[in-house]
């Protein structure tokens, strides 16, 4: 959370202000995919990297001895919808101003406008989110229990 909501982050990796494609073809009439350059850092970098592991850390090969990818193009253009929405806060008149850049300070915010709003494929042809409740499916107020996000 620190990493994917830090305005530098958004900035460097370039999902800061990546727009819906839904929304992009309203204001332009023109079909542009989101930025997919987070989406492809998370997954190649921070996480799985480019090839299935055996538990020994070697790369899972096939019979024909090509080694087996984590994902294909089609997964990092659904990952990088969900780095759809995120903006920087405005700059701050207290810092920012005086230097004239934009607010480095403040965690970057969701907005929901900006968002690509439909489901999202998890690299094991389900969905991302599967198996959490719905909002509509939780208790009454659920965010204020002991617990709650």
């Amino acid at each position: 959370k620190e990493v994917s909501y830090s305005p530098l982050m958004g900035y460097m990796l370039s999902y800061e202000g990546s727009r819906s494609t839904a929304l992009l073809y309203r204001w332009t009439g023109d079909i542009v995919f989101p930025d997919e350059n987070y989406a492809r850092e998370i997954m190649q970098l921070f996480s799985i990297g480019l090839f299935q592991l055996n538990i020994d850390g070697s790369i899972v090969e096939e019979e024909d001895g090509t080694q087996v990818q984590n994902y294909e193009i089609a997964n990092v253009v659904d990952f990088a919808r969900i780095w759809t929405g995120f903006q920087d806060y405005s700059r701050r008149g207290n810092i920012d101003e005086a230097g004239g850049g934009a607010n480095a300070m403040d965690p970057m915010e969701l907005r929901a406008d900006y968002r690509d709003v439909y489901p999202k494929m998890n690299l094991y042809d389900g969905w991302i989110g599967d198996g959490y409740p719905l909002c509509h499916e939780l208790p009454n107020k659920a965010f204020f229990e002991e617990g709650g996000k």
